[in-house]
């Protein structure tokens, strides 16, 4: 028996699927499926956005002035950030090329990174009675996001931890403030009346729970305060899309050689 839905109706179901981290397979459903996924309002505007960007990229804007650009990119890529658990497993681990991570830089900050390369360093000593110990270490090269390729580090598995472990989290922002092992962190922030972004070290916060909200120490000495109303205006987790599409003094990284995952 054949169901038809009311076209609203179905538009909803196409669009709750589409941004879900499982949108590739409804074009291999069916030939109906792909033609009424493609028909939908949302994904032509997905598209026109997409086109938007890439000529962005292109023409090599170094600073843009739309203010809602880089909240369009989350709204359409929130399915490609990691999903957050209670308590995130801040254990070592082995990592992976292409994996994105936490990477501790050489300021002692977190931000997020991805693993462009990763190699064995073994380390060499003698014990007492004069045998030659050899010890491996896993080393791993890590791409800043949102910055330029100059940063890259090469790091060991300590300064490493799952993507937004201490780093900002689309899907909660407020989280990593809150914890008791709070470490400082990179993250583009700003004042609920300002245009432009800055890209932050957050040093310490200060929470007060009696009034809900939270104030920010920066490195840079600016105190910020946040709160669960203002903070979608206020912060964004880091990824070179994000710093490109933001209304940003300086651009810390050239986007025209980087694909935008996140």
């Amino acid at each position: 028996m054949n169901i038809f839905l009311p076209i609203d109706v179905s538009n909803y179901i196409f669009i709750f699927l589409f941004f879900s981290p499982s949108f590739k397979k409804l074009f291999c459903l069916s030939k109906f499926t792909t033609k009424s996924l493609k028909n939908t309002v949302d994904y032509r505007e997905y598209m026109e956005f997409m086109s938007k960007v890439k000529m962005l990229r292109e023409d090599k804007m170094e600073h843009l002035k739309d203010n809602n650009l880089e909240k369009k990119w989350l709204y359409y890529n929130l399915s490609k950030w990691p999903l957050l658990s209670n308590e995130i497993n801040e254990d070592c681990e082995i990592y992976k090329v292409g994996n994105f991570v936490d990477a501790k830089d050489f300021l002692n900050a977190w931000c997020p990174a991805k693993i462009i390369d990763c190699y064995p360093k073994y380390y060499f000593s003698i014990d007492n009675s004069g045998v030659t110990i050899t010890n491996r270490r896993q080393i791993y090269e890590v791409e800043f996001m949102g910055w330029s390729s100059s940063f890259n580090e090469r790091i060991g598995v300590d300064k490493i931890r799952k993507l937004s472990t201490f780093t900002i989290s689309p899907r909660d922002k407020m989280r990593n403030f809150y914890k008791y092992n709070f470490e400082k962190f990179w993250c583009l922030i700003k004042k609920p009346h300002e245009k432009k972004w800055n890209m932050e070290k957050i040093t310490d916060r200060t929470v007060d729970l009696s009034k809900n909200k939270i104030l920010i120490n920066t490195k840079s000495e600016i105190v910020y305060q946040i709160n669960a109303d203002n903070v979608n205006n206020c912060l964004l987790p880091i990824s070179d899309a994000l710093c490109f599409l933001v209304n940003k003094e300086n651009h810390t990284f050239k986007s025209s050689n980087r694909m935008f995952y996140l």
